[in-house]
């Protein structure tokens, strides 16, 4: 057997290594070598030699760590600022604009914004009730 013949299931391995480095390490580093590993497989099932493999394994890896550094950073950045904005509302009050309850997810009004809320410890908040936020968690503030 010839070198490219068994190279779809070289690059297979370096698909399932980058899969896996990532699921531990969570870096968002590794998995940019997902495409470039499917689409070495891709060249590779056309038996073009190796060096065309190992060319655009290389060019797709660089386009995404690009595109993971440029567009990839903006978007944790902005979830980073979205956190720290919530978390600035934990401790203040909030108006009451529908039934709020442990089980019944209604609404709150602060800052002239709607947001979704659940009441904490079994209580049950009525519109117009003055709330006040003690944790963020599941995309909706706790309230007590």
């Amino acid at each position: 057997m010839n070198i490219p013949a068994f190279m779809p299931y070289i690059w297979l391995t370096v698909l399932v290594l980058s899969v896996v480095t990532e699921a531990i390490t969570s870096s968002f580093i590794a998995i940019c070598l997902f495409p470039a590993a499917l689409a070495a497989i891709a060249v590779s099932l056309f038996s073009l030699p190796l060096g065309v493999q190992i060319a655009v394994f290389a060019a797709v890896a660089a386009a995404a760590v690009v595109l993971r550094f440029t567009l990839g950073e903006k978007r944790l950045k902005e979830r980073a600022d979205k956190a720290k904005m919530l978390e600035s509302y934990i401790g203040r009050s909030a108006l009451v604009t529908d039934m709020v309850t442990g089980s019944h997810a209604g609404h709150i009004e602060m800052d002239g914004r709607l947001w979704p809320a659940v009441a904490g410890e079994g209580k049950e908040f009525k519109k117009g009730d003055t709330v006040y936020i003690c944790e963020y968690s599941a995309n909706r503030f706790i309230c007590k």
